[in-house]
């Protein structure tokens, strides 16, 4: 994972170990998070933030690097802006995808 530029790697062996951690406590405010950060990405501060959550169940774990890779590629094609969480141990990945709603005339107010 570190390979695909993650920066912090938490492994947690028990749910005891988990809460120690604060493991669920990222978990928990990952979408608040994310959120937040849509918000202050925001061209115009009076625009509306479109957030567009996905759930993403990759079967093999061999693939998770693959299906990181592809999202990624697909986040800098497209110019997307997103966090991409989740918890891998069972193969679930989390983007959280936004757009500043607009007119046809450019952002809305």
């Amino acid at each position: 994972m570190r390979g695909m530029g993650a920066e912090n790697i938490y492994i947690a062996r028990s749910r005891d170990e988990s809460e120690k951690l604060g493991l669920y406590d990222i978990r928990r405010n990952y979408y608040p998070a994310s959120v937040k950060l849509a918000s202050d990405s925001r061209r115009d501060p009076e625009s509306k933030m479109i957030v567009y959550v996905e759930d993403i169940s990759v079967a093999l774990p061999s693939q998770l690097t693959k299906a990181i890779k592809l999202i990624r590629g697909l986040e800098a094609k497209y110019d997307i802006l997103m966090t991409l969480g989740g918890h891998i141990s069972d193969g679930n990945i989390h983007p959280v995808m936004w757009v500043e709603e607009r007119d046809g005339e450019g952002y809305l107010s």
